[in-house]
């Protein structure tokens, strides 16, 4: 075989992938009934020629991409014409079992041709790119090795990559993509995970239709659309809050995110890519051991004084000044300070509630820190990207009541700006800067509830604006605030 070519972020081959033999498995349904789900969007004879359409985007992206070999499963008779046109091998079945037992069979044809490697790729992938699948052809490291990329969701699984083509058994529908990484560790094998904008596309549902017109606008499957004349309908915004029951209490040391993950499946609402986790600041601290036994607090001569004059316990009022920067007003029995981290807020962020008598429980140390360990966490047992919020709950000025406000941001942005964007009446925004981050955490409340053991909520359905986020990013400069 020769070196393969290089793509965008590809290098050439490595020495032991020219002697891999590489075979592609592409199962294909009937294209007469393929697509039902997309029966709402277009007629039979539409569904049937996007169907057809995207398995000829699929085999020339696989036939452009270098392969030794590529088997194209179907029972279907006008497929398997159009795969032997194309220079496709095709593993004739007598009738339609699913996606799972068609890639089986084309596990056994592999082991049958001596395949060292094979790729399973569905025919419903039309922004699927040569690039992407050199790079998956790379990823995948001597054998025994696996690379899967999930669908766009986060819980199916597109692609996969196995060395030798039996590697891992091969189940798909969801939430087939954690059940893969599941059954490759098992199996003493560390998956690679690639998040791949076409490999990712499937075409299942109407949504998917508008992204592989702007995605894949120069695809065969794109110009079947366009010719069709059809037109895209977004459905009404909608945001949803699912809150993650049935979280043990949380001690020191605890996998936080492993158990989120874990239970978010559990329930029935495993985690997507593109999700937004809100996490209460006190299952944080249990985890990170940010506890305190009152007894064990000696308190400072002027910690005395403060705890005389607001009738508070001294022990409590030394770990507050502790947690503090400086104290911002001290009366009526309340103790407004900034803590090390710039959050001004009753008592440091120093709470008594749900820690057990005799306790108190501290802020993390970095709440930014603490969302980017959960997201991490996540991202190695799921393979998606997900957004996370550490909330804590403060009061707020000239206004009663009481609200979760973000402390820790990771994986999105906590502000979204419209400075100098024009509004429909062609204004032009000047001071419009929202403090998502703060509206998402306070939305997030409303489902935790203070005495529903909710302490993580799944918000499904809001895009950030994307970057790596710092709750930082909230606090006003001193400089710029009128009330300092």
């Amino acid at each position: 075989m020769s070196p393969r070519p290089t793509g965008i972020g590809i290098g050439p081959a490595r020495p032991s992938d020219a002697r891999r033999r590489s075979t592609a498995v592409v199962p294909v349904k009937g294209f007469d009934a393929a697509k039902q789900r997309l029966g709402d969007a277009l007629p039979a004879e539409g569904r049937a020629a996007l169907a057809r359409a995207m398995l000829e985007d699929v085999l020339a992206a696989l036939t452009e991409a270098g392969l030794d070999e590529i088997l194209v499963v179907t029972p279907d008779r006008a497929a398997a014409r159009l795969a032997e046109a194309a220079g496709a091998q095709v593993v004739r079945e007598e009738r339609g079992h699913g996606h799972t037992a068609a890639v089986q069979r084309g596990v056994a044809a592999c082991r049958e041709r001596g395949a060292d490697l094979m790729l399973a790729v569905p025919g419903d992938l039309p922004c699927l790119s040569a690039v992407e699948l050199r790079a998956i052809l790379a990823a995948c490291g001597p054998a025994p090795a696996a690379v899967f990329v999930p669908s766009r969701s986060g819980l199916g699984t597109n692609v996969a990559c196995l060395a030798p083509p039996d590697t891992v058994p091969l189940r798909f529908g969801e939430p087939s993509f954690a059940d893969h990484l599941a059954a490759a560790r098992s199996r003493g094998i560390e998956p690679v995970v690639l998040q791949l904008a076409g490999a990712g596309l499937d075409i299942d549902r109407p949504e998917d239709l508008a992204l592989l017109l702007v995605q894949g606008a120069g695809t065969r499957a794109a110009s079947v659309l366009r010719a069709a004349g059809y037109r895209y309908a977004p459905p009404p915004p909608r945001i949803e809050l699912v809150g993650i029951r049935g979280l043990p209490e949380i001690a020191p040391g605890d996998d936080l995110g492993g158990l989120v993950v874990a239970r978010a499946a559990a329930q029935g609402t495993p985690l997507e890519a593109g999700d937004l986790l809100v996490v209460s600041q006190k299952v944080v601290s249990k985890a990170e051991g940010r506890l305190v036994l009152l007894a064990d607090v000696t308190p400072s001569p002027f910690a005395l004084h403060v705890a005389e004059t607001l009738k508070k316990d001294p022990r409590l009022v030394e770990l507050i000044l502790r947690e503090s920067r400086r104290i911002v007003r001290m009366d009526r029995g309340i103790l407004i300070t900034e803590t090390h981290h710039g959050h001004v807020c009753a008592n440091a962020g120093v709470d008594q509630s749900n820690v057990g008598l005799g306790w108190a429980s501290l802020l993390p140390a970095d709440p930014d820190a603490s969302a980017r360990s959960v997201l991490e966490r996540v991202r190695s047992l799921t393979g998606i990207d997900v957004g996370v919020i550490v909330a804590d709950t403060f009061g707020r000025p000239w206004r009663e009541g009481l609200q979760n406000v973000a402390i820790g941001v990771a994986g999105m942005r906590p502000l979204q700006s419209y400075l100098g964007v024009t509004d429909a009446h062609g204004y032009t925004l000047q001071a419009t800067i929202l403090a998502v981050a703060d509206e998402l955490a306070s939305a997030a409340e409303l489902v935790m509830g203070k005495l529903d053991a909710v302490p993580v909520v799944v918000v499904r359905g809001y895009t950030p604006a994307p970057g790596p986020g710092s709750a930082r990013e909230l606090l006003r400069d001193p400089g710029l605030d009128l009330f300092r």
